[in-house]
């Protein structure tokens, strides 16, 4: 069912090597009874190579999903480290939705900007 997501990772343009990194955003829906799987998965599967968490917002509805949303920052490859990321929790039978976006500002840009 989630398996498509993965091939739009090839649609990830590829980055500059000596480029800082460029930042996305993980979105998930998943079972509530199925949550503390599933968060611990992302968790492992950010701290992979390539991916520093930035950040994790958790919402829980009233039909008995939890919302995950994790921020990320990427360096190298991103269609590496996302499709891994993706792949891995796209296998979860709890998971219900699943897509990621890159965010439009670099790192290296806020990092320009606030300078």
């Amino acid at each position: 069912m989630l398996r498509p997501a993965g091939r739009l990772i090839d649609r990830v343009p590829q980055r500059d090597p000596d480029n800082e990194g460029v930042r996305a955003t993980v979105h998930l829906i998943c079972e509530r009874n199925d949550e503390t799987h599933v968060r611990a998965l992302l968790s492992q599967a950010l701290a992979s190579d390539g991916l520093a968490p930035t950040g994790l917002r958790v919402r829980r509805d009233d039909q008995g999903g939890t919302s995950l949303r994790a921020a990320v920052s990427l360096s190298g490859d991103p269609a590496r480290a996302l499709e891994q990321l993706i792949t891995r929790l796209s296998l979860e039978p709890g998971v219900r939705d699943l897509h990621w976006h890159l965010d439009d500002t670099s790192l290296d840009s806020e990092r320009e900007a606030a300078a």
